[in-house]
C-alpha cells in the first residue's frame, strides 16, 4: 500500500486548517471534507488506522438534523478546547503519515538504485 494518496489528503486538510481564519469548528469541517474519501484500508493496521477511526468518529458521531450533515451537527456542539484537541489529533496523524511516506519514498529510491 502506498501512502501517497493518504498523505496528500491529510496535507490538504492540515494546510486548510492552518490558512483559515474561521473558528476551529469550521476548520474541522473543512478538514473532514478534504479527507472524507479516505478509508481504513488507506492506513496501515495499528495505531495510525485507529487514530483515523477515532478522528472520523469524533467528527461524525452526532446524527444530522435536517440538511446540516453529521459533521456540522457534531462540530457545532464542540467547545473550543475539544475542537483544538481534535485539530491536534489531525495534525499528529498527518505528521505520522508524512514520516512513513518519507521513509517509503526513501526505500523506493534505494530499491531502484540496487537494480
Amino acid at each position: 500500500m502506498s501512502l501517497n494518496y493518504t498523505w496528500e489528503k491529510l496535507f490538504v486538510a492540515v494546510l486548510g486548517m492552518a490558512k483559515s481564519d474561521e473558528p476551529l469548528q469550521d476548520r474541522l469541517m473543512g478538514a473532514y471534507l478534504s479527507f472524507h474519501t479516505l478509508q481504513d484500508k488507506d492506513f496501515p493496521e495499528g495505531e495510525l488506522r485507529e487514530s483515523f477511526q477515532e478522528i472520523t468518529h469524533a467528527l461524525t458521531w452526532r446524527p444530522a438534523k435536517g440538511d446540516e450533515g453529521t459533521v456540522r451537527a457534531t462540530t457545532s456542539l464542540m467547545g473550543n478546547q475539544e475542537a483544538a484537541e481534535l485539530v491536534e489529533k489531525i495534525v499528529s496523524l498527518y505528521d505520522e503519515v508524512a514520516q512513513l511516506h518519507g521513509a517509503e519514498d526513501q526505500l523506493g529510491k534505494y530499491a531502484s538504485k540496487k537494480r
